[in-house]
C-alpha cells in the first residue's frame, strides 16, 4: 500500500500538470479567437454601429454619422459646436447648410414631388425656390413684405380651367393676403 506521502506527491504532480494544461489551452483558445477576429477584420474591412461620433482634441463633438428614425444622417459642427451641415434621408435625400445661428439657409433635396433647391433668410423664412415638380419647372421668390413672383409651370389643384391656361410657362405676381396681382399669359 502506498504511503500517504507518496499519494500526496502523486496528486500534487497531477494538479500541477492540470494547471499547466489548462493554461496552455487558455492561451491557445484566446489566441485562436484573436486570430479569427483579426482575419475577419482584415478581410471584411467593415466597422458597424448605430452612431459614430467625431470629436476634436478637446473631446467636443464636431460631427457624427447616426441612424435616426427617418434613416441615416451625417452632421458636421463648427468650432463652437453649432451644426452647420446636415445630410440625411428623412422625407427623401437632402442637404441642409446652416448659418452660425443654426438656421437652415440652403436646402437641396428630392421629395416625392421632385427635386428642389430652397433658400431662406436669417429668420428661416423661404425667400427663393427652384424646383421641378409634377407640373414642370418653377422658380419662386418671396420678399419680406409677402410679395411673391413665380416663373414656370404652375398648376392649381382642382381648377382645370385655370390649369388649361397655365399649360405654357407662366409669370405670376401675388401677395400672401391680396392673392394674385398679375399673371401672364
Amino acid at each position: 500500500m502506498e504511503s500517504i506521502e507518496a499519494r500526496l506527491n502523486k496528486i500534487e504532480n497531477q494538479t500541477r500538470q492540470l494547471k499547466v494544461l489548462s493554461f496552455i489551452l487558455l492561451v491557445v483558445f484566446a489566441g485562436g479567437i484573436f486570430w479569427i477576429s483579426r482575419i475577419h477584420m482584415q478581410t471584411a474591412g467593415i466597422l458597424t454601429g448605430h452612431q459614430f461620433l467625431l470629436v476634436d482634441d478637446d473631446g467636443r463633438a464636431r460631427g457624427g454619422l447616426a441612424l435616426g428614425p427617418d434613416g441615416p444622417f451625417l452632421s458636421l459642427r463648427d468650432a463652437v459646436g453649432k451644426e452647420r451641415l446636415l445630410v440625411g434621408l428623412g422625407n427623401g435625400p437632402h442637404l441642409t447648410l446652416r448659418d452660425s445661428g443654426e438656421v437652415g439657409r440652403i436646402v437641396l433635396g428630392v421629395v416625392s414631388s421632385g427635386p428642389g433647391l430652397m433658400m431662406y433668410d436669417d429668420q428661416g423664412q423661404a425667400r427663393a425656390q427652384l424646383d421641378v415638380g409634377k407640373s414642370g419647372p418653377r422658380l419662386y421668390f418671396e420678399n419680406q413684405f409677402g410679395y411673391q413672383a413665380t416663373v414656370g409651370n404652375y398648376f392649381v389643384p382642382g381648377n382645370e380651367d385655370l390649369n388649361q391656361k397655365l399649360r405654357a410657362m407662366a409669370f405670376d405676381l401675388s401677395h400672401n393676403t391680396l392673392g394674385v396681382i398679375w399673371r401672364a399669359p
